[in-house]
């Protein structure tokens, strides 16, 4: 069989069982033209696994049979994305179009109330409508899909006007973690190159001689960059992203046996921002206690986000709030579980061993490190080499799709440029963690995955 019949056939067979699984649950899969809602995202979510080759299958097709040159020049001119989202976030462009409803608004009209050029922004809705993030129903009249209704804050547009610093607070966060996808890392990813050539950062894995560095002119680390005043919405708007991905990370950490844990174990949330993975813990598992540890400026945050939302937890004892740099002595010597989301991911290799090093004495002989990270998949055929760690393997894709799915399966690939642009930092493959975990005194018992999410748990104990 061909390649591009055996392409094909993944597509139709995949599709074919989408919709027998849609048919027997008697519910349609979402239409692109359908606002974004949890609920309207459950069916999708219930068949990942069968969602999943088709989007590389059909990647892969694309790629066979689009001519080369014009296949490279797509990709390289892919950039213009980024900054057209960033534009339509900047001009709350989704707001307004949310009140309009399925007949859209005219460009001159969303520009009457954003104060944008009618005719420049078009382009930028019409460009962004062929990738399907908006609809052009008429000639210069759009409307929001789907795609476009997950950048929505929901908050009416004057409230928007009026608190421009405040645009992400108490949101989901999605549309905050796109903005800062738009800004910091678009803006970092275009010295990549520079800084991969210049001799003097080629070789650096130090976090203040990173791509970030040269774009944004500055001797500091990101992380210390956002506590300067100028950064501050940066900051409020980073803090926020960060709560929609934790939101991504709650089928998996229900992996672990949180309620096998004896009554009041103390569990450690290490560089834990805000707090938002931590709340559906305490939300779900109020028999333990639960400590948030972060840098000042971001504990800062936390309290007032804890105060508003979980008020209650914060007077029962249930969750405490602590200042904690991790490059220092760990304070909690009786920890059950020190738990690390997209932590070690921020830092290189000698960073990220000193944070784990930190934990090390203060953990006892029964306390389990968790580190809640992407887990990089080599593009080449590789398994069965980890099969003495349970879950550390898993199944590759069948031929002739690549065995990692390709970009259908490598949100993993892109966070590992960001945080190589951004800090200085990686991504890691299953051997990488090993080694980490070993040089800093742990290791490696097993990893708990879920077939909807891409980060995975890496359960460790004391060496």
């Amino acid at each position: 069989m061909s390649t591009i019949k055996a392409l094909a056939d993944i597509i139709s067979n995949g599709v074919a069982s989408i919709q027998a699984a849609c048919d027997s649950r008697n519910v349609s899969f979402p239409s692109l033209d359908e606002p974004f809602t949890p609920q309207s995202n459950a069916v999708r979510q219930e068949i990942y696994s069968d969602i999943i080759p088709i989007i590389a299958a059909a990647h892969q097709l694309i790629a066979t049979l689009q001519a080369p040159p014009a296949y490279a020049i797509e990709k390289a001119t892919s950039y213009l994305i980024a900054p057209s989202v960033s534009a339509v976030l900047a001009g709350n462009v989704v707001e307004i179009l949310r009140d309009a409803g399925p007949q859209g608004l005219h460009v001159n009209v969303i520009a009457a109330e954003n104060n944008m050029d009618g005719r420049k922004l078009a382009r930028v809705l019409r460009f962004l409508a062929n990738h399907h993030i908006f609809k052009e129903v008429t000639p210069d009249v759009f409307t929001n899909t789907s795609i476009s209704s997950t950048l929505d804050t929901g908050k009416p547009l004057n409230e928007l006007l009026q608190n421009t610093q405040e645009k992400y607070d108490n949101t989901q966060g999605f549309a905050a973690l796109v903005g800062h996808l738009t800004d910091e890392s678009l803006k970092s990813a275009a010295y990549l190159s520079d800084t991969l050539t210049d001799p003097r950062t080629a070789s650096s894995y130090e976090p203040t001689e990173s791509a970030f560095n040269r774009a944004f002119g500055t001797p500091n680390g990101m992380f210390e960059w956002y506590e300067q005043p100028e950064n501050a919405f940066r900051l409020r708007r980073f803090n926020a992203g960060m709560r929609a991905t934790a939101g991504e990370t709650s089928e998996v950490l229900e992996g672990f046996e949180w309620d096998q844990l004896p009554k009041n174990s103390i569990v450690v949330d290490v560089g834990g921002g805000i707090g938002a993975m931590t709340k559906h813990l305490a939300d779900n598992h109020k028999q333990l206690r639960y400590i948030v540890q972060d840098r000042a400026a971001t504990i800062e945050g936390a309290v007032k986000v804890w105060e508003t939302e979980r008020p209650e937890a914060i007077k029962s004892g249930l969750v405490s709030l602590q200042v904690q740099d991790f490059f220092e002595e760990q304070p909690v010597t009786n920890a059950s579980v020190f738990l690390l989301r997209a932590v070690v991911h921020d830092w290189p290799e000698h960073y990220a061993k000193k944070i784990l090093q930190r934990l090390r004495p203060a953990a006892t002989s029964t306390t389990k490190l968790i580190l809640i990270e992407h887990i990089v998949r080599y593009s080449c055929r590789s398994e069965g080499q980890f099969k003495d760690i349970p879950g550390a393997d898993e199944p590759e894709a069948p031929e002739p799709l690549l065995p990692n799915y390709g970009i259908s399966g490598g949100r993993e690939y892109v966070v590992d440029l960001q945080m190589m642009n951004l800090l200085n930092a990686q991504e890691r493959t299953i051997p990488q963690f090993m080694e980490l975990l070993r040089s800093a005194g742990w290791k490696l018992d097993r990893v708990i995955r879920s077939p909807s999410d891409r980060f995975a748990l890496l359960v460790a104990s004391p060496l």
